[in-house]
């Protein structure tokens, strides 16, 4: 897969995911109403490279090398850019991804549903939210808790693979 900077990797939940990324989804669908017919688990953003990618998981935010074949393994992976984003809006995205590589993951505002929150911390589709507003591009209009599903259906994003 040929990534570019910025693109949006969305983490479906299959039948043969782990127990947590099939709880999120089932909690998107019951609790949060989930806006997609797909249940997604994840979302992480491809950095300036292509090569590597940021992303909030537990315990904090960090940047690591993509490694296709182990996030094929298991899941299913889509690709989606934004549309019409400029390498400006691009560097602005990636500022505001490496600038908060360290901060923590917020396992509360999981757990509660977004009603509790750790000040600066972020879940994985938080932190994509606010990276992507950053650049003034705001995917989806703003939740106590945005989820992948709130991603996954942005009317700005186009699906790349």
């Amino acid at each position: 897969m040929d990534f570019q900077p910025g693109d949006i990797l969305l983490f479906r939940v299959s039948s043969s995911s782990n127990w947590l990324d099939k709880l999120i989804g089932w909690g998107q669908r019951v609790i949060r109403e989930a806006p997609t017919n797909a249940a997604y688990c994840h979302v992480a953003l491809v950095g300036p490279d292509g090569e590597h990618l940021y992303e909030a998981k537990w315990p904090k935010i960090h940047n690591i090398p993509i490694n296709v074949n182990a996030l094929q393994k298991n899941i299913i992976l889509e690709t989606y850019r934004v549309k019409g984003i400029s390498g400006p809006e691009i560097r602005l995205v990636m500022d505001y991804a490496r600038d908060h590589v360290g901060r923590h993951y917020d396992v509360l505002a999981l757990l509660t549903f977004g009603y509790v929150q750790m000040g600066r911390s972020a879940v994985c589709s938080q932190f994509v939210w606010e990276a992507f507003t950053a650049a003034a591009r705001v995917l989806c209009p703003y939740k106590d808790l945005t989820s992948p599903d709130d991603i996954a259906a942005s009317p700005l994003l186009e699906k790349v693979a």
